[in-house]
């Protein structure tokens, strides 16, 4: 991964890349849309509060497409700035940033953020067995709490971190001048963005086959299973690998009519096999069911790049606040919309309002309290550094 020279792309003005602000907080935000979906979904999730009054198998396809690519993308983009980083500023200075902009966040959000994430979780599960008995419900929640649930959304942070360190370690491999052999061939290999493509593909398609489930589900652990690290971690690698190249997104811009819309054509394909229980864990077509969900997969990752490249271009002030916002929104945003879904279950509002309450509170309460409580205070200068009054949406 770290074989290279520095990349003769120049760095965009300003320190920002057109298009990638606006991209940026689409995968965020994609995230939030994402969570708000699994309530009412046909086929429910184990451990997410299921609202049997409100379902439609368009919420299963929303979740399947974003499902398919949001993280991958997410990561890939990790890995172009994580080397453009390290040499902009070097290393030291690199390690300085990330601490500040994402162990700090990820340690802050574990303590005050998760609790009140992972509190709905608890209550919904508790209430299932307790028939509307809600002092026992909360006090078996309470009890529970106190233990040890997972990282729910702060996973993405605690891989990041580690992929950080992984990026690390084999940079000082590679100027040691240790596995120079392997680090020549790969450099070759990875000449081109198709290239890099091309060799990711089997790549995927190896890594998707060694689940049973279609695509690979969130492992929230301390110690995550080495498949679902070494996925995302190949992302991660070919954002690197492609900061390397001079104007690498320009593949993605060119091949974006090709790869867009073959990515929607396998995402309906998938999602009707999947969905009308077509979908089995053996046999032969497994192995190409998890060869179109590789290409899907990829397609994707490239059409949404190409995508926003070309048509956010010119993405102005407004995107840069909501990338600014996007991050916050997302640390915030799993706590509210669980606690929104229990609530409304049993509220009695109306099965057709809920959705859209659940996102349109989300989205409220998040964008109001980063303008208020986060942007020109510590926790702005910690999320994405600071920010001055006079600039503001729109301006």
């Amino acid at each position: 991964m770290p074989v290279t020279s520095q990349p003769s792309m120049p760095a965009p003005a300003g320190g920002r890349l057109a298009g990638i602000d606006a991209l940026r907080a689409v995968a965020m935000l994609l995230g939030v849309l994402f969570h708000s979906l699994i309530a009412y979904r046909v086929h429910p999730l184990p451990t997410w509060p299921y609202d049997d009054q409100v379902h439609h198998w368009a919420f299963d396809y929303l979740y399947l497409f974003i499902h398919s690519f949001r993280m991958s993308l997410f990561y890939l983009i990790a890995g172009y700035f994580c080397r453009l980083l390290i040499y902009r500023t070097g290393e030291k200075a690199f390690i300085s940033h990330r601490v500040k902009r994402i162990l700090i966040p990820f340690a802050a959000s574990l303590l005050v953020v998760l609790p009140f994430t992972i509190f709905p979780f608890l209550v919904y599960r508790y209430s299932l067995g307790n028939a509307g008995d809600w002092n026992s419900t909360l006090h078996l929640a309470w009890k529970q709490l106190l233990h040890w649930n997972g990282m729910a959304h702060l996973w993405f942070l605690y891989y990041l971190l580690m992929y950080y360190v992984a990026a690390i370690v084999l940079l000082r491999i590679y100027r040691a001048g240790w596995l120079k052999p392997l680090f020549r061939l790969a450099s070759r290999l990875c000449a081109s963005p198709g290239r890099i493509v091309a060799i990711s593909l089997p790549l995927i398609w190896i890594l998707l086959c060694a689940s049973r489930e279609l695509y690979l589900h969130v492992d929230t652990g301390i110690l995550p299973g080495p498949v679902f690290l070494l996925f995302y971690f190949l992302f991660f690698g070919m954002g690197w690998m492609l900061h390397r190249l001079p104007s690498p997104f320009a593949w993605f811009v060119r091949t974006m009519p090709l790869t867009l819309p073959a990515g929607m054509l396998l995402s309906g394909i998938l999602f009707y096999i999947e969905f009308n229980g077509y979908y089995q864990p053996s046999g032969p077509m497994f192995w190409v069911v998890k060869a179109l969900a590789a290409v899907q997969s990829i397609t994707l990752v490239s059409g949404v790049i190409g995508f926003f490249l070309k048509f956010f271009a010119s993405a102005g002030p407004r995107w840069r606040y909501i990338s600014d916002a996007s991050f916050w929104m997302y640390l915030l945003h799993l706590g509210l919309i669980a606690g929104l879904q229990v609530w409304f279950i049993y509220l009695g509002i109306s099965p057709f309002l809920r959705f859209p309450l659940v996102l349109g509170i989300t989205f409220f309460v998040t964008l109001v309290s980063y303008r208020y409580m986060v942007r020109y205070t510590i926790i702005g200068v910690y999320l994405h550094g600071k920010r001055e009054r006079n600039i503001v949406a729109g301006k």
